[in-house]
């Protein structure tokens, strides 16, 4: 706790919170955290202070529309991604999942719903909470996606409550340029406040 402590002092952290129901249940609405800054600007332009981002690191980014988005990336340059009947494909083959059990969500305006929670493995081993309605919701079949140099490819742990990379006209391809900071995979998430689930 004192190592963030003197980040945030020091800044290269800033506090962040979480807006919508997105990356539940990893993120509840309203949850306050930490996160490393990607970059730092100062007078000899943009410094970047921490690694380009893995699968399953979570990242902060400008997004088209000059809003902070928090999301989870799952592919990398070059990789090609693709959701087929709710699940989650990277260059051909099934991201593994398994079923943890049934859960309520609910968002930012109090609406609640029954969803699927399962525990996903990326190709990388990195291992995350995700929340599903269905497997067959409006995101849930795709066209295939590969990812531009300098670039990754994000998705929402509640993958049917998230607007991410496949919303190309409103998130897309998330550029290395637009990140702002990152939450490592292999790291626990710090909160100062937490939203009960």
């Amino acid at each position: 706790m004192f190592e963030h402590v003197f980040l945030l002092l020091m800044g290269l952290e800033r506090n962040y919170s979480m807006p919508t129901a997105s990356m539940q249940p990893t993120m509840m609405i309203g949850d306050l955290f930490p996160a490393h800054q990607y970059r730092l600007y100062g007078a000899f332009g943009p410094m970047v202070f921490a690694p380009v981002p893995e699968q399953g690191d979570i990242v902060l980014f400008w997004n088209i529309t000059k809003e902070i988005y928090t999301k989870r990336v799952v592919a990398l340059a070059g990789d090609r991604v693709q959701m087929r009947g709710g699940r989650l494909y990277i260059n051909g083959e099934m991201v593994e999942r398994r079923e943890i059990g049934r859960f309520d969500d609910g968002d930012s305006l109090g609406n609640v719903i029954p969803v699927t929670r399962y525990e996903e493995t990326l190709p990388n081993g990195a291992v995350h909470l995700i929340n599903e309605i269905s497997d067959d919701e409006q995101l849930d079949n795709t066209e295939v996606y590969v990812v531009p140099e300098e670039h990754v490819f994000v998705l929402g742990d509640n993958r049917d409550r998230s607007a991410d990379s496949r919303v190309l006209l409103q998130v897309g391809y998330v550029p290395l340029a637009s990140a702002i900071a990152v939450l490592p995979h292999d790291q626990p998430i710090v909160f100062w406040a937490r939203t009960e689930q």
